[in-house]
């Protein structure tokens, strides 16, 4: 299964769900709630012949009514914010249609769930889009884009555990960071399964293990298998690398594979600590 439909299937559980807006619109306190939304039908998410909106609900408690609509991202569009902005346009041209004019329409709300790795450098308002005459700044109506990124600098409120494991896991995959965390040990099988495909990290899960995966050992058999069919050399079990470029090799397999970070790669591969600042040294000068 893709990652846009796990994304989706993941996302058609309610609570879930409103937890992303409750994250980004109510700053994680818990005002939208479950019961009180639908999902609509495909049909009605349609925006042309070839595009659908990813998920969308409508919620009504009696106080608020709107159209919640979450589309999956996993690259970089450069004009998302158009597309957003359309989502929303559509779903009012609809409930215009759908209500008659003595009720209401419900207000609607589009968050883009980014779940890229590199940082999201498109615009987010229509005006870092298109070129706006400086004589007519005060006519044009802009459009600002609801956006989540699963590996950016916020940590979004969730309170949804399955919510918090993927964007924490995810953001720790993406980062190298060290998975030796409690919260890690018992990962639901539907939420290591998004994050494996969401971070590429091909990491295996047996059957046998149940409907939790313990997320630092699935890490830990993965380094082993990749070991024993030579893929990673080294010393960590006491094989000797003679030359220190093989050995950096050795650093950037276990970082770019397997997510470990440099110290924790420089500590399984038995690098001497006197050497530590040298392989840093390298590291820094590689990113840049």
């Amino acid at each position: 299964m893709k990652l846009d439909q796990r994304m989706k299937v993941f996302l058609q559980n309610e609570d879930r769900f409103l937890d992303i807006f409750n994250a980004l619109l109510y700053d994680g306190k818990q005002v939208l709630k479950e019961n009180h939304s639908h999902e609509t039908r495909n049909e009605l998410n349609r925006i042309n012949k070839t595009r659908i909106m990813d998920v969308t609900r409508v919620y009504e408690d009696g106080k608020i009514f709107c159209v919640l609509i979450v589309e999956n991202q996993s690259t970089i569009d450069p004009i998302m914010v158009v597309r957003a902005m359309n989502y929303e346009s559509n779903s009012y041209e609809r409930s215009c249609k759908e209500y008659s004019k003595n009720h209401a329409i419900p207000s609607v709300y589009c968050i883009v769930f980014y779940t890229g790795e590199k940082k999201w450098n498109a615009a987010k308002k229509l005006s870092e889009l298109v070129k706006v005459d400086e004589r007519c700044k005060e006519f044009f109506n802009d459009y600002q884009m609801n956006l989540i990124e699963l590996n950016g600098d916020i940590d979004y409120k969730f309170h949804n555990r399955d919510n918090i494991l993927y964007q924490s896991l995810s953001k720790a995959l993406f980062r190298n960071q060290s998975l030796e965390r409690e919260e890690f040990k018992h990962v639901p099988m539907e939420v290591a399964d998004l994050v494996n495909e969401t971070t590429q990290s091909e990491i295996e899960f047996s059957q046998e293990e149940g409907d939790e995966i313990n997320m630092c050992d699935a890490v830990n058999k993965k380094y082993n298998t990749l070991r024993n069919e030579g893929i990673i050399l080294g010393r960590a079990e006491g094989i000797y690398v003679g030359s220190m470029n093989a050995t950096f090799k050795n650093i950037l397999s276990m970082m770019n594979k397997l997510h470990y970070s440099l110290f924790e790669a420089m500590k399984i591969l038995d690098v001497d600590e006197a050497d530590y600042s040298i392989y840093e040294e390298k590291y820094k000068a590689l990113k840049n």
